[in-house]
């Protein structure tokens, strides 16, 4: 048998009820925990219970809340589905014959001078971007030509060489080819199978 002093048993009464509280605090802390992570993550439904479904019977009166209820909750028939391929829109389907309009996106003159070593750069290429525009009782492609540049000196003596390019107009919708007026006359068609 150990003999203590009694402010060492006394110590050692507090720190065993410390430990305790401390271990309650865990427990509690540990269940609210669990219980946040049900909230966020676990099943969540929009099942009424069978006692909230009984007040709300008694509560409008209608027995046939209560029965349509339990039979939802007994068997839900769920159909087949397929899922549908991502749609890539393009203007491949276009009717043929529908007009294509070309605007040139040139840089002006000003703009084609070479930042190395101020010789006028020369059009090395072009991009095509195409956007479909629909003018009522008139469908339009039209084709946008950004033009690129680069200075011929610079190529030519293996210096850094400078592309510029024709600033690109923004698309209204990200990634489509519809115009403004494309999506403001399909919007009140109720269409929206080409943009």
């Amino acid at each position: 048998m150990v003999t203590i002093s009694r402010a060492e048993y006394e110590k050692f009464q507090a720190q065993g009820k410390r430990i305790s509280e401390l271990e309650n605090r865990v427990e509690v802390l540990m269940e609210a925990l669990r219980l946040e992570r049900h909230r966020q993550f676990g099943a969540s439904s929009e099942k009424i219970s069978e006692d909230a479904m009984d007040q709300l019977s008694f509560l409008f009166n209608e027995a046939e809340v209560y029965n349509d209820a339990v039979t939802a909750e007994e068997s839900t028939p769920v159909t087949a589905h397929k899922r549908h391929k991502k749609h890539e829109y393009t203007l491949d389907n276009i009717p043929e014959g529908t007009p294509t309009e070309q605007v040139n996106h040139r840089l002006e003159e000003d703009a084609l001078v070479c930042p190395n070593c101020g010789e006028t750069m020369t059009e090395v290429g072009t991009e095509v971007v195409r956007t479909l525009e629909i003018i009522p009782a008139m469908t339009v492609v039209k084709e946008h030509i950004y033009h690129t540049y680069d200075c011929q000196k610079c190529s030519k003596e293996g210096t850094e060489t400078p592309i510029v390019k024709a600033s690109r107009e923004k698309n209204i919708i990200p990634g489509s080819f519809a115009t403004p007026e494309a999506v403001s006359y399909i919007i009140p068609q109720g269409t929206f199978s080409c943009c």
